[in-house]
């Protein structure tokens, strides 16, 4: 029972230094939350045509407050993006869906390009249902019937933000 303890001990401390050590680089390491994003060319998202993102399965976004990195999936849906957060109902492990309903300036960086957006949530049911569905259909999740009795429930476990495009001076960015 003592070398289980021990060792379930030893891989507690490996992981709590290996994710402390990730918030010092430059982005992040898959699913762990790592630092700033600082490198790749810094350009205004607006006007872009983000078409290209429609076959990318993921990008690294960081919210200027706090300024942690984290790797997430992204829809294109009427010519802007959107990236999801689901399981909402664990706070603990989600906190950057809240932060960004406070804050939602963000840093985005797709195929090692940085762009400033601002993170807002979708309240827009008809959009909320249309990115959940194209979500589900990208990422082989599960649809749910938008008039099903599950539909509620998803709409409090399933947050989707759109990625409202913004220049580096209205974010008052650094270029």
């Amino acid at each position: 029972m003592k070398t289980l303890g021990a060792i379930l001990l030893s891989l507690a401390i490996v992981l709590a230094l290996f994710s402390f050590t990730a918030r010092f680089l430059d982005g992040p390491l898959g699913i762990v939350a790592g630092g700033p994003l600082t490198s790749g060319d810094l350009v205004p998202s607006e006007g872009v045509d983000f078409s290209f993102a429609k076959n990318i399965d993921t990008i690294e976004f960081q919210l200027l407050d706090p300024p942690r990195s984290r790797t997430t999936w992204v829809i294109l849906y009427d010519g802007s993006l959107f990236v999801p957060a689901g399981f909402m109902n664990l706070p603990i492990w989600k906190k950057w869906p809240h932060e960004a309903v406070n804050d939602g300036r963000a840093i985005v960086r797709i195929e090692g390009v940085r762009y400033p957006f601002r993170l807002e949530r979708v309240e827009d049911r008809k959009t909320w249902q249309k990115v959940g569905q194209l979500a589900a259909n990208k990422y082989g999740l599960e649809e749910i019937d938008p008039e099903g009795e599950a539909s509620a429930e998803r709409w409090n476990q399933f947050w989707v933000f759109r990625m409202s495009p913004e220049s580096l001076e209205a974010m008052e960015l650094p270029q």
